[in-house]
């Protein structure tokens, strides 16, 4: 099969991972960088444990950093409410399928309402969980959705899929 990379010289982020998520749904991509001079991080793969009511997110690969980046507490920055979690200028999930964002923040605009809890970050590994807005307005990660994940300016689409 033939796979595809995509730049985004110009292109909003949030663009390149809708587009990112589209192209792995069709199965033209599994890995794209934002740009091959600016992205720090690789992604090699990313699964699912749990379920969709309680998901886990385990993220391998190369140049995340020893730590997570800054984040910016949800609580009282959205305008959907009060929620717990962080967002992060750095990352940025999209269920695509579902149509819902998690985890990124934008300067001077709301930020996801579904926040993320890190539960551990290191230079090749990063785990994740959804925040307590998580399964709110339709909000969930459902097997068989196609999602987009942005680490660092590496961008990764596919297929949730429990336990696989």
């Amino acid at each position: 099969m033939r796979r595809e990379t995509l730049r985004t010289r110009g292109a909003s982020k949030l663009g390149a991972v809708m587009a990112v998520g589209i192209l792995a749904a069709v199965g033209l991509i599994t890995a794209v960088p934002a740009s091959a001079a600016v992205a720090s991080a690789q992604v090699s793969g990313v699964s699912w444990s749990g379920s969709s009511s309680s998901p886990t997110v385990t993220v391998t690969g190369s140049g995340f950093g020893r730590r997570a980046p800054a984040s910016i507490a949800v609580s009282g920055l959205t305008s959907c409410g009060n929620f717990n979690g962080n967002d992060y200028k750095s990352i940025l999930f999209e269920d695509d399928t579902a149509n819902w964002a998690g985890g990124h923040y934008i300067s001077g605009t709301d930020g996801n309402c579904v926040g993320l809890n890190i539960s551990s970050w290191s230079s090749t590994e990063v785990v994740f969980t959804f925040a307590d807005a998580y399964g709110d307005f339709g909000w969930i990660a459902n097997s068989g959705d196609n999602f987009a994940l942005g680490i660092k300016g590496y961008y990764w689409g596919g297929v949730i899929n429990y336990g696989g």
